[in-house]
């Protein structure tokens, strides 16, 4: 029983510390923060944008592409997408 007990008080104590490291941003993932395209974000037109992500990459227009989507989001956090999608991902 007192096992027991000791292994519960460690585990909460445990996970406490690491929601508190969370929490406090001490725990980031740096690869994915060291990639942010910050320039193509700040561009003020869709062509300064894309010349910042894809350089001077020469982009076509393709008929497998095709989104289907609202004019106007209703609900902007939430974003349904068909599936599948008609090419292999």
């Amino acid at each position: 029983m007192q096992a027991q007990r000791r292994l519960l008080l460690r585990s909460v104590l445990a996970g406490a510390t690491l929601s508190l490291a969370v929490g406090a941003g001490l725990l980031t993932p740096r690869v994915v923060l060291a990639a942010w395209p910050r320039q193509a974000f700040a561009a003020r037109k869709l062509p300064g944008a894309m010349h910042v992500l894809f350089g001077n990459v020469q982009l076509v227009d393709s008929p497998e592409v095709k989104v289907k989507a609202p004019d106007i989001a209703e609900n902007g956090p939430w974003f349904q997408s068909p599936s599948p999608p008609p090419f292999p991902m």
